[in-house]
């Protein structure tokens, strides 16, 4: 019963014209439980919610994306802010130049997998050939060389 539980377990409402807040009604965890259940009795409403999200925070959605992956990798997650992503952001991509638009993906963020900073934005196959050589400039201009 909500009478049985702390006030701190209640998140604070919206301030009131007279400059109060109150609380929810209910706690975090029914709330949350609530959520849930409404989540999946709708899950195509919930779907659609989420790619709305991504469209209006395409730098917040690559941040946490590139985070998840890090961590889940083994490596240090990306340290940038959103804000240094949308001021970085050309529209192409920073090795070869080409256009979002012609690589059929969103570009990817790139960072050191060492030290977490923000590298640039790369499509597809740049980022991918990075991996591939395990982000080692010997192995780069040994390739670039075997190419001459």
């Amino acid at each position: 019963m909500w009478r049985d539980k702390p006030i701190e377990e209640f998140r604070l409402g919206t301030v009131r014209k007279d400059g109060t807040r109150g609380r929810y009604a209910k706690c975090r965890k029914c709330e949350q439980k609530r959520n849930t259940a409404w989540r999946k009795r709708h899950p195509e409403r919930e779907r659609v919610k989420q790619r709305e999200w991504v469209r209006e925070n395409r730098f917040a959605a690559a941040l946490i994306t590139s985070r998840v992956a890090a961590r889940r990798n083994g490596y240090q997650p990306c340290i940038a802010t959103k804000e240094e992503l949308a001021l970085a952001f050309t529209g192409h991509c920073h090795v070869c130049n080409l256009p979002e638009e012609e690589n059929g993906k969103r570009l990817a963020t790139d960072h050191c997998h060492v030290t977490g900073k923000f590298r640039g934005f790369l499509c597809d196959r740049c980022n991918k050939a990075l991996g591939y050589v395990d982000d080692s400039r010997e192995r780069l201009l040994s390739m670039a060389e075997y190419l001459n």
